[in-house]
């Protein structure tokens, strides 16, 4: 697999400071680097698993995968074309040593990152938020409107494995012991939801009391999700993107034995209930990708 991790999400949104107070308040992010245009936030060693960008239009500008070594980025860069995707630009970014974009239909510009820096020594010595504290960006969940093209580019060019699936609707894709790094669902091209991990199921407990006294509620959770079995609860930010905290994530460790399984959306959804199937918020929430000439690099 030439994928380490799921390492940032990139949203472009029309009012900056809210969005980073949004982040810092209710989803325990911190900030690292904050300037007039941009702010990053982590919180994980990672220098940033988020970044905001001011402009017009609320939407996904990029997600960040980190790649294992130099030579597995250049194979990428080199053979983008072959799976109908363009190379935007190649070189530094901030919180990066290199980056290779690459853009093709129904999915976000792909952010394809080696040598990401660490956080500020100390960054997180005074924490800001009562709410609970994330320890790291897990995993990231297209729509996508051509499932099988863009299934293609996951297993084939970003090497990708396939973990369980429910037919023709959602499929779960690992690019390390995680059970599913990239999520992908049947429906319009949409970022629909991004991950925090959490260390306990406390601290969902922690969240929904968190987001209450903010004026906010869940869209859906806690529960626990058939495929991963991981503990989830989910809600919106300010652009109506979904944000989803969850713990107990199953993690694959005898990767030469594991087979994917096949669930039904009863049993994907939620197997405690009641909610086994999302509720309308949850199927119509996401974040809308950007045009690659609309995004700054």
């Amino acid at each position: 697999m030439s994928i380490a991790r799921v390492g940032h999400v990139g949203l472009t949104v029309p009012d900056l400071d809210l969005w980073t107070d949004f982040f810092c308040d209710i989803a325990g992010l911190q900030v690292t680097d904050r300037g007039a245009d941009a702010v990053h936030l982590t919180c994980s060693h990672r220098w940033a698993e988020l970044r905001l960008t001011r402009g017009e239009r609320y939407g996904c500008d990029g997600v960040g995968l980190d790649v294992h070594n130099a030579d597995a980025l250049d194979a990428l860069a080199a053979g983008a074309a072959e799976f109908g995707l363009e190379v935007l630009d190649d070189g530094p970014a901030p919180g990066v040593d290199r980056v290779v974009r690459v853009a093709g239909p129904s999915l976000p510009v792909l952010e394809l990152c080696h040598g990401a820096h660490r956080a500020p020594v100390g960054y997180d010595a005074a924490y800001p938020t009562l709410g609970p504290r994330p320890r790291k960006l897990g995993h990231v969940t297209f729509l996508s409107a051509d499932m099988a093209q863009t299934a293609d580019v996951l297993v084939h060019y970003l090497g990708l494995r396939l973990s369980d699936t429910v037919p023709d609707a959602f499929h779960w894709y690992r690019c390390n012991a995680d059970h599913h790094g990239i999520g992908l669902g049947n429906g319009p091209d949409t970022l629909h939801h991004f991950a925090f991990e959490l260390t306990c199921f406390d601290e969902l407990r922690l969240l929904g009391d968190h987001v209450v006294r903010n004026g906010r509620q869940l869209v859906w959770g806690p529960g626990r999700h058939g495929p991963g079995h991981n503990l989830f609860a989910y809600f919106l930010d300010p652009g109506g993107g979904m944000v989803e905290m969850y713990t107990d994530l199953l993690r694959i460790e005898d990767e030469a034995n594991y087979r994917p399984s096949e669930f039904t959306l009863e049993q994907a959804g939620n197997v405690w209930g009641p909610g086994t199937v999302p509720p309308e918020a949850w199927l119509t929430a996401g974040s809308p990708y950007l045009d690659a000439e609309v995004i700054a690099p």
